[in-house]
């Protein structure tokens, strides 16, 4: 059993809880506010591997007591080891369990036994997560009752290293509402596994733009992402041709195994924009541009990209950011405009797609993007060759003038 036990407590408890109504949004789920940190520093930082003690073989580590948003760094030194940590939750309150298990060299490969259990020794969740020499374990349990739980941790296959953060302070993701960021720069999240989906409303005034980004809350795992983004454009790189701009979210969905770590990719957060009375929708996303038009509230769903363990991430609001006007001319070898290349900027190191747009008669596009680094992507349709070239928007100076960018494309199909 994954978390059926689990999200079925979950949803029976927040279908009771909601009985009360309130605002709603405009596809008739209730507006809620959040309530939870904001900031950079919002929630627990995972311990560093070098805090994990070191233990003699056979050395078990001790049973323990986990405290909210608490943390552990520990090791099994035997295949068989176990160890149970005791907490306390209220009827109603989400633990969200982040733990990482490290192995002792590249190509490791263990099993790690998860179970929750009531004080009466009842079990409430249970599973068992294989993986290599990196790989994480996201579990989220909503107490039932006010009491004290076990989270016990085994070795099932091999042994390894450890780190282990109980998260409090998210309330449980709710179907049946959408939680207003409010003015917060940042909220943050969980995705349970790749069914579920955290719901989101963002209001903004007339006249009023806005960026809105998701990404892992973890620093390696933010790299962990970057690297394999960068991996995948270079694996569309060195392809003769292409029938489309690549899709580097979809490459990913495809092969989630990070050859740089030698573990898994991290769950991979997507923001879907439900645009209300349309009924095309469009792909989900890492970044959302919101372009200023009438006061509206703005419907985010932020989803996985394909199968996932599930994790935190971390919803981030830029309202009115800075941006520059970016104008890019394509010729040819001869200097002739080339009409027809699309165009995609991303956003460097996370390699984020910023904005896109596909040359006129005149061989001329025009973006909006924040200053920063880019790779510049731009692609003649399909049966051609994709290219790539790194760029620096520049912040914008005195005249506000637009930064030109020029590029050379060969047409001819390979």
């Amino acid at each position: 059993m994954r978390i059926g036990i689990v999200r079925s407590v979950a949803l029976a408890w927040i279908a009771s809880a909601c009985a009360a109504s309130g605002p709603t949004t405009a596809d008739g789920l209730r507006l809620v506010p959040y309530e939870g940190p904001t900031g950079p520093a919002g929630l627990a930082e995972m311990p560093k591997p070098r805090a994990i003690p070191s233990r003699e073989r056979g050395d078990a580590p001790r049973d323990g007591y986990l405290q909210p948003d608490g943390t552990i760094a520990e090791r099994f030194t035997s295949e068989g080891e176990h160890v149970s940590y005791r907490f306390d939750a209220r009827a109603g309150e989400a633990s969200l369990f982040e733990l990482a298990c490290l192995g002792f060299s590249r190509g490791w490969q263990s099993s790690a036994s998860v179970r929750i259990v009531d004080s009466n020794g009842d079990e409430l969740y249970s599973r068992v997560r294989d993986g290599g020499a990196s790989y994480d374990v996201f579990t989220v349990f909503v107490a039932p009752r006010d009491g004290t739980y076990r989270f016990e941790l085994g070795a099932q296959d091999e042994y390894f290293r450890f780190t282990l953060v109980r998260h409090a302070s998210l309330p449980p993701n709710d179907p049946s509402a959408r939680v207003d960021v409010g003015d917060a720069e940042r909220a943050y999240g969980y995705l349970a596994d790749e069914r579920d989906r955290a719901r989101f409303a963002l209001s903004l005034d007339q006249g009023e733009a806005a960026f809105v980004t998701v990404g892992p809350v973890r620093e390696n795992h933010v790299k962990r992402l970057a690297r394999a983004r960068e991996n995948a454009l270079d694996q569309a790189l060195a392809a003769r041709t292409h029938d489309a701009l690549p899709d580097l979210e979809g490459m990913l969905v495809a092969d989630r195994t990070d050859e740089f770590s030698n573990g898994e990719l991290p769950s991979t957060p997507l923001l879907h924009l439900d645009q209300p009375g349309d009924a095309r929708r469009d792909a989900p996303a890492a970044l959302l541009a919101l372009p200023a038009g009438e006061a509206r509230t703005a419907r985010i769903d932020v989803v996985a990209d394909g199968p996932s363990e599930g994790g935190l991430f971390a919803l981030d609001v830029w309202r009115a950011p800075e941006t520059r006007g970016v104008g890019i001319r394509v010729g040819d070898r001869d200097d002739d405009p080339v009409p027809g290349i699309e165009i995609a900027l991303l956003h460097r190191p996370t390699l984020t797609a910023i904005a896109r747009a596909t040359t006129g008669a005149d061989g001329r596009c025009e973006l909006d993007a924040p200053p920063g680094e880019y790779a510049v992507l731009y692609f003649a349709g399909a049966g051609t060759r994709l290219a790539r070239v790194d760029a620096i928007v520049p912040a914008t100076d005195d005249d506000a003038s637009a930064f030109e960018l020029n590029l050379v494309y060969e047409t001819r199909a390979e």
